[in-house]
């Protein structure tokens, strides 16, 4: 759509030179349409759509965004149906067309379909006159017949995305079907009824057809959510469609369904097991399935889960249960609605954030009309301790009656809460003022920062509890605490700090660190967070090993401690490195006044033996979910495994030198990929580059070998190695999460182009991005063909000694099997050059893949014949065209090279650069 847009401000432009509102680019104009809401001004409010409508009458330019704005999100289907006709309301059916459909624009019916992303249909909404938009299924059925056999679509909107469709008591749900498309994303289906024991019967039928058009049109949901008045577990038919529904999808983020989740439905999400992170349903502790049954299956399967709410029906949970439920090791975001919950201990909130270190809600609430076991108030200050700097948002049961509220330790404060749940069935406290200032003191800046809520669920707000919110709403602050800086929330505060970034005023350089440094010093609020951002980003392991006592530096070996390490302040330490998230280290960067990072081995150990000895720890960082590694020649990478914590997901280790490594450098790179398996990481990222192959050491193959096996979280891959068949079955268990794979091929060895790509093509069906390095061998027909089966690409890089000299046919064959094809680079190896590409090839290019590729590289021969220049087809996103370097050059670049460029451009000279090396 962007393309179009551009094509026809082109147009326009050309033929009104004067017209300034064709000066700003589409990319702006989009910008300030989608940012206009309805607002009200001197008591006179302008909707959105009037002010879209208004805007659409400036020119035949702004009439095109303004209109693709406006009709991008559908507050009804009724805005889309009454284009082909009169409507009129009759009961008890709805809208229906008064007059039979007779010779409507079909084009601008199309025009406007293929604008909607978004349909968002509610049967209670107003719609004109009528306080219902309810449609008759046949005004539906008849537009959705005119419009497929006029257009050959198999859907009203061929475009939409998100669906979101809330019907009401006895109101069919086979209505949706008309409206989805292979491209829908998103769907929220609700019938609701005011029957509790009502059954399906005809209802049913239109329930299953919904999933039935999802399998039919081939959709690849990423969010769905199904609220309907029964269960389709209960209903051996619906359960069957439910369950044909799940084993088609592989990019489902999100489910959200008011039915038990069996194990049957999570065997049949098979394909979305690495993509599934977010899950709302019920969970039965009866007969059958057993809430630690389900809790095994989505703790050994569902390895990216980081939001789980459930329903527990058929009991209370126990402590078996809740052992089982910490299995769920990836989660960050968990609501229990339960008829009782087992009564937490500190030593279960220790267990907690070892489970969970990146927790940031937990609310466990009792349903019933009955209290169940409330927990002591004093639980906070466990709560405070073990996962103060995560939670966000905490809900229990507390009873603050039974005994008067401990003094909160200053040691242990809530960083990052921002709500407090009170479950409606808690006891109220006797005395409000002291529960107030216990929560107070739980607090960093001894401030009320977070809300307090009541659950109110069925008794109501017990009065002693809303004292001590109505302490919290006035803001009881101390009269040293009152600076005005704090009243900021938290999360502002956050992001004012974290956006300070090294800056130039009046030739005066402000660090990044030095204006972090000053903000500590505003108040103890704004040092907790500037401190925290500070620590953040480490650019040396030296920043925290220097805590420890001072450091010099020896030749050869790098850094070392003067003296050994004594009584150094352990809790400082132990905070600060809790608070590192990245970790970058380069050897060669200057620190201090030496030219050199280097750090001596037996530094890092004895800062490692001192902080595991007085913590526990198994690692010098112990939240670290980055390291950027980069030694340098002759340099042991077994320094690395001191700082591998089991939250790292990033990991990027470069040795380099022009020696390749001794046995000794094998071994130290094997005790990373050792550290990595005992430690359980779960990696997103990897990039190893040695200055050697692990082909060449079998226990280094070995070792990267069950380390990859035990991945299953792997997006991205990058080895400066061979990458065979037995490496690439070891990463069996990312095969629907790999997303970009760079690496290389050698005949010599066993591992060719084509029998790599026919393993990628049959296993890897997420891989959108592929760097390859084919060394001792060219890439034939033969190799090309096996390359466009990998279907799923979006972005190829080779670097090949020959590449065959490409014709029209591949380039739409190309087309056809990367239809999203962003990026295609060829780079020829061999001196001379072999199989150069005719530039009249561009033409296709431009024909076939020029709506989406924006940039391309080949070897081209522009001294073999002068190009043709083609008006017809053009290059909309191409933002850089390179050159190869062993591309002969043109006999008249000025005239017919430049000219035949421009005319495949679609903006004109100078739309994309020249990226020629």
């Amino acid at each position: 759509r962007l393309g179009i847009l551009r094509a026809k401000q082109a147009e326009l432009g050309a033929l009104t030179p004067y017209g300034r509102q064709y000066d700003l680019p589409v990319e702006i104009l989009l910008c300030i349409f989608e940012r206009i809401q309805t607002s009200t001004v001197d008591g006179i409010t302008r909707t959105r759509e009037s002010d879209l409508a208004s805007s659409a009458l400036v020119c035949k330019l702004w009439n095109e965004v303004a209109t693709e704005c406006l009709w991008q999100e559908l507050p009804s289907a009724l805005c889309l149906l009454s284009l082909l006709g009169e409507m009129t309301y009759e009961e008890p059916d709805g809208w229906r067309y008064a007059n039979a459909i007779n010779n409507p624009n079909l084009d601008r019916f199309r025009y406007l379909a293929n604008l909607v992303l978004r349909l968002n249909h509610s049967n209670s909404a107003q719609w004109e006159s009528v306080q219902s938009s309810k449609i008759n299924i046949d005004a539906i059925h008849t537009a959705f017949q005119w419009f497929t056999f006029q257009s050959d679509s198999d859907t009203l909107l061929p475009r939409v995305k998100t669906i979101s469709w809330d019907t009401q008591e006895s109101y069919p749900s086979s209505q949706v079907p008309y409206f989805i498309s292979s491209c829908l994303q998103h769907l929220s289906f609700k019938r609701t009824s005011l029957w509790l024991y009502e059954r399906p019967g005809g209802d049913l039928e239109r329930g299953i057809e919904i999933f039935k058009s999802l399998i039919q049109k081939r959709c690849q949901l990423i969010h769905l959510s199904f609220t309907i008045p029964w269960k389709l577990s209960e209903i051996p038919s619906s359960q069957a469609t439910l369950l044909d529904f799940a084993s088609t999808q592989t990019q489902l983020h999100s489910i959200s369904l008011e039915d038990w989740i069996t194990e049957p439905l999570l065997g049949s999400l098979v394909g979305a097991r690495n993509k599934l992170v977010s899950l709302n349903c019920w969970v039965d502790r009866g007969e059958g399935e057993t809430f630690g049954r389900t809790m095994g299956a989505l703790s050994t399967g569902f390895s990216a889960l980081r939001e789980l709410e459930v329903y527990v029906t058929g009991g209370d949970m126990t402590d078996d249960d809740f052992k089982q439920f910490l299995q769920l090791r990836s989660l960050r975001q968990i609501r229990l609605d339960t008829f009782g919950f087992p009564r937490l201990g500190e030593t279960d909130v220790e267990a907690m954030s070892r489970a969970w270190p990146d927790i940031e809600e937990f609310v466990a609430l009792h349903r019933g009309l009955q209290p169940g076991d409330p927990h002591p108030l004093s639980i906070l200050s466990a709560f405070a301790r073990w996962m103060g700097p995560s939670i966000q948002v905490l809900g229990l049961d507390l009873d603050a009656a039974a005994d008067p509220p401990p003094n909160p330790t200053d040691n242990f404060k809530f960083i990052k809460l921002r709500e407090l749940r009170i479950g409606s069935l808690s006891p109220p406290p006797h005395d409000p003022e002291e529960v107030t200032k216990y929560l107070q003191g739980l607090f960093l800046s001894g401030q009320p920062s977070f809300k307090l809520s009541i659950h109110d669920w069925l008794l109501g707000m017990e009065m002693g509890w809303e004292k001590v919110r109505s302490s919290f709403e006035r803001g009881n602050v101390a009269p040293n605490e009152t600076h005005r800086k704090r009243h900021l929330p938290v999360e502002i505060l956050f992001w004012i700090v974290d956006s300070i970034q090294t800056s130039t005023t009046e030739n005066i350089r402000h660090t990044r660190e030095s204006d972090l440094a000053s903000s500590a010093l505003v108040c103890k609020l704004w040092k907790e967070v500037a401190t925290e951002c500070l620590w953040r980003e480490l650019p040396s392991a030296l920043c925290l090993l220097r805590l420890l006592g001072e450091l010099t530096y020896k030749e050869p070996d790098g850094w070392a401690y003067i003296s050994p390490i004594n009584n150094p302040n352990s809790d400082r330490f132990s905070r600060l490195a809790n608070l590192v998230l990245q970790l970058n280290h380069s050897n060669s960067a200057r620190w201090e006044t030496i030219g050199s990072s280097k750090i001596n081995i037996d530094t890092i150990q004895g800062a490692y033996r001192w902080f595991t000895f007085r913590t526990g720890s198994n690692t010098l960082v112990p939240r670290v979910g980055t390291i950027s590694w980069d030694t340098c020649d002759i340099y042991p990478s077994s320094e690395v495994p001191y700082f591998i914590s089991n939250c790292l997901q990033h990991l990027s280790f470069s040795r380099t030198g022009w020696m390749e490594g001794s046995d000794g450098d094998v071994e130290y790179g094997i005790d990373i990929f050792r550290s990595l398996i005992r430690k359980r990481c779960q990696l997103i990222h990897l990039s190893f580059h040695f200055a050697w192959k692990f082909s060449r050491s079998h226990s280094l193959q070995t070792a990267l070998s069950e380390f990859t096996s035990t991945q299953t979280q792997l997006r991205s891959i990058k080895l400066r190695d061979w990458m065979n068949e037995a490496l690439l079955e070891s990463v069996a268990g990312t095969r629907n999460t790999l997303v970009s794979l760079r690496c290389s091929t050698n005949r010599q060895v066993g591992v060719t182009f084509g029998r790599m790509m026919d393993s990628l093509s049959t296993d890897f069906n997420a891989l959108q991005e592929l760097d390859v390095n084919v060394v001792q061998e060219g890439v034939e027909d033969e190799g090309f063909k096996r390359l466009l089966q990998v279907r799923s690409l979006c972005r190829i890089t080779l670097r090949v000694i020959s590449f065959p000299k490409l014709e029209e046919a591949d380039v739409e064959a190309m087309s056809r099997f990367w239809p999203d094809v962003e990026k295609f680079a060829v780079k020829l190896l061999e001196y001379p050059p072999q199989s150069l590409q005719s530039l009249s090839i561009l033409s296709a290019f431009a024909k076939w893949v020029g709506t989406t590729i924006q940039i391309l590289e080949l070897d081209f021969d522009a001294a073999a014949e002068p190009p043709v220049i083609v008006d017809s087809f053009k290059f909309v996103e191409l933002r850089e065209l390179r050159i190869g370097k062993l591309g002969p050059a043109p006999h008249d670049p000025e005239e017919e090279v430049a000219r035949y460029l421009r005319s495949i451009s679609l903006h004109g000279p100078g739309s994309f650069r020249d990226g020629g090396k």
